[in-house]
C-alpha cells in the first residue's frame, strides 16, 4: 500500500473538487446559487425513494421538529391555489421559535413536504427556497422510473468517489451524509 503524506492528500483533495488553484474568473451570482440547491434536479430520480419513504413514515417529524397535519395541509392548499411560495409569504402568529434557525411552523411544513416529494424546491429568490407542487415542476415524472434505495446509494456512493478522486469510506458517506448515513 503506498503511503502519501498529510499536505500531499490534501492537495490531491482540493484538485480532485477543482480547488488546488485560484480562479482566473470572476465568480458569478449563479455559481453561489449552485452551490446553495439541495440537489440537481437530474438527481431527482435518486432522492425519490427516500421522499416516498419519508411520507409514509415522518408522521410530521423532521428530527426533533413537528407540525400539525392541519398545518401542512393548510401550506399544501395555499401552494395548490396560489402557486409558487416561500416561507415569507406566511405570517409568524406564533411567535419566536426556540429552534435554531427559529423556524415557523409553516416553513416546518414547507420542508416536511419537500422532504416527502410533495413539493420541489422550484427556484430561489436570494437565499430563500420557493416550494411548488411536485406535478408543476416536473408534470412528466413517473414514481416508476424512481431508484430503489439501495440503487440510490450506490449512485450517490459512485458520484462521491468521482468527486473526491480519492476516498476512503466515510469521506463518500460524508459527501452525500443525507441520504447514506442512514
Amino acid at each position: 500500500m503506498t503511503k502519501i503524506s498529510l499536505s500531499a492528500a490534501r492537495a490531491l483533495h482540493l484538485a480532485a473538487q477543482g480547488l488546488s488553484g485560484c480562479r482566473t474568473e470572476p465568480g458569478q451570482k449563479a455559481d453561489i446559487l449552485d452551490a446553495a440547491c439541495f440537489f440537481p434536479i437530474d438527481h431527482f430520480p435518486i432522492y425519490r425513494a427516500r421522499m416516498l419513504e419519508f411520507a409514509e413514515t415522518s408522521e410530521g417529524t423532521i428530527g426533533a421538529l413537528s407540525v400539525s397535519s392541519d398545518v401542512r395541509q393548510r401550506v399544501l392548499q395555499r401552494v395548490r391555489e396560489q402557486g409558487r411560495s416561500r416561507s415569507a409569504h406566511f405570517v409568524r402568529t406564533e411567535g419566536k421559535a426556540g429552534t435554531w434557525w427559529s423556524w415557523k411552523s409553516e416553513k416546518i411544513a414547507l420542508e416536511m413536504l419537500f422532504n416527502a416529494g410533495v413539493l420541489i424546491i422550484a427556484l430561489r429568490e436570494g437565499f430563500q427556497r420557493v416550494y411548488d407542487l411536485r406535478e408543476r415542476v416536473l408534470p412528466e415524472w413517473d414514481d416508476r422510473n424512481a431508484l430503489s434505495i439501495e440503487e440510490g446509494v450506490r449512485s450517490l456512493a459512485l458520484l462521491a468517489v468521482r468527486a473526491l478522486g480519492v476516498a476512503t469510506a466515510p469521506w463518500a458517506i460524508w459527501y452525500f451524509m443525507n441520504y447514506l448515513k442512514r
